[in-house]
């Protein structure tokens, strides 16, 4: 009984962690840092909702950046050349919003696409080519993938982006946008 309680302490305590992380890391990468708005990954796909019995995932989605988004939880769109397409159910329907992203804004999205695959193996192996194509769509190179995915590594091996890390960056996309530089 008592290896129990530990391992659900240690499993509580290790969500703490991960929530800490992934709330000081999207505050680092959050693209409107100098405005008042939340941060938070505008646009879910709508395939998330199927990985939600893994405890990080379910964070994610319920608890922090996936969920606090301006326009509501259960907000799902699709990416397309450089805009969101989202429908936001209401009380007459749908509405549809097109939204001009800024170049750096998908950069965070895309990360956090990347980190679930890398969280579950089950997003990993059925979801990455629809990652891959949402980072084609906007427009990232293959060299500006591998930067996005060296990045996911690091964070997960442990370690924290800042602007002396030695994370390694190939692009000048990734170097601003990892390293602030």
């Amino acid at each position: 009984m008592a290896d129990n309680e530990q391992n659900a302490e240690v499993a509580q305590m290790k969500m703490v962690k991960f929530k800490a992380t992934v709330e000081r890391l999207q505050k680092y990468l959050w693209p409107y840092r100098s405005s008042s708005s939340v941060p938070c990954v505008p646009v879910g796909p709508e395939w998330l909702s199927s990985y939600v019995d893994n405890p990080y995932i379910n964070m994610l989605v319920a608890e922090s950046i996936f969920s606090r988004c301006e326009m509501g939880n259960n907000v799902y769109g699709y990416v397309q050349n450089n805009s969101f397409s989202i429908s936001k159910p209401n009380a007459t329907g749908s509405s549809y919003y097109d939204i001009r992203v800024p170049e750096s804004a998908p950069y965070d999205t895309v990360f956090w696409f990347f980190m679930l695959a890398a969280i579950d193996d089950r997003i990993y192996n059925d979801q990455l080519d629809y990652i891959v194509d949402v980072a084609y769509l906007l427009h990232f190179s293959e060299a500006m993938i591998r930067d996005w995915c060296r990045a996911v590594v690091y964070v997960l091996d442990g370690h924290t982006l800042s602007p002396d890390c030695d994370l390694t960056c190939e692009t000048e996309a990734g170097k601003k946008f990892f390293l602030h530089q």
